[in-house]
């Protein structure tokens, strides 16, 4: 059984290496754009069909520069695929997506990259320093390296190795460095997709508090374990239902004029 599952996992991700060369053959087409203001992202009537059920139907909304946001909704509520569309990871779609008024098909891979960094579940780190697993080897000024760690919270030595399976660092750290990879790209999106579901309580509150400390990014923060205690602080809280958004407006908004928020938050708090 175990073979059998790391056969489909490997199925996969062989999938995803032809889907990526494949794109690559298109790279021409596409252009390496570097915005010249943070990025306005607008999804325009967009839906997702897959295997003749509508995971997103519809869904038209405007992402602002700067300001945070939390996605909530049921598992199958088509959250994930929301923000994979974001990263291309999902190129089917009905619709359209703009950054800055261009159509997201028109950016090349690295250029969206730099526009959009995704975080999720997985933490990936190499067998190297944790300097070199923010920079990824580039060549970063020191003052702005140190700027950055300050901004996430890391307090780990930047030339610590970090081990196979990154057993010498917390799950903390770990996500604090995969933040700071992320503001030393100078993304101008950060996607947090249930990011924080297996951290410890104290953990996730700190992580998702400096998520909503970044001054200049915008923040799509998808969690189930999200801080009640933070709630307040979210520009715009977004729900989603069977594909569809149901609601969104800020905390006292919602607790105002949305039956299904206020049975969340009912929950949540107990």
């Amino acid at each position: 059984i175990t073979k059998i599952n790391s056969i489909e996992s490997v199925k996969s991700i062989v999938s995803r290496i032809k889907h990526i060369s494949n794109a690559s053959r298109n790279e021409q087409k596409q252009e390496d754009v570097v915005l010249d203001a943070p990025a306005t992202i607008e999804l325009d009537n967009v839906g997702v069909n897959i295997d003749g059920k509508h995971v997103l139907d519809g869904t038209t909304y405007t992402f602002e520069p700067g300001k945070k946001y939390l996605i909530i909704g049921r598992n199958g509520a088509g959250k994930s695929t929301l923000l994979r569309l974001l990263k291309r990871s999902q190129e089917d779609f009905e619709g359209a997506i703009r950054i800055n008024g261009k159509d997201i098909h028109s950016f090349s891979y690295s250029s969206l990259a730099n526009i959009v960094s995704y975080i999720n579940e997985s933490v990936s780190l190499i067998c190297d320093t944790v300097r070199q697993n923010i920079t990824l080897y580039r060549d970063i000024p020191e003052e702005q390296l140190q700027a950055v760690v300050k901004q996430v919270g890391l307090k780990v030595n930047l030339d610590r190795d970090v081990r196979d399976g990154e057993r010498n660092l917390s799950s903390g750290e770990t996500r604090r460095i995969e933040i700071a990879r992320s503001l030393i790209n100078r993304a101008s999106v950060i996607i947090y997709d249930e990011a924080i579901s297996t951290l410890d309580i104290q953990t996730a509150y700190s992580i998702e508090r400096t998520l909503l400390s970044l001054k200049d990014q915008t923040v799509l923060f998808v969690s189930h374990n999200f801080s009640s205690q933070l709630i307040d602080q979210y520009d715009q809280i977004i729900l989603l239902d069977e594909g569809k958004i149901c609601g969104s407006g800020t905390h006292a908004q919602l607790m105002e004029t949305n039956q299904y928020y206020r049975n969340i938050m009912s929950i949540k708090n107990g």
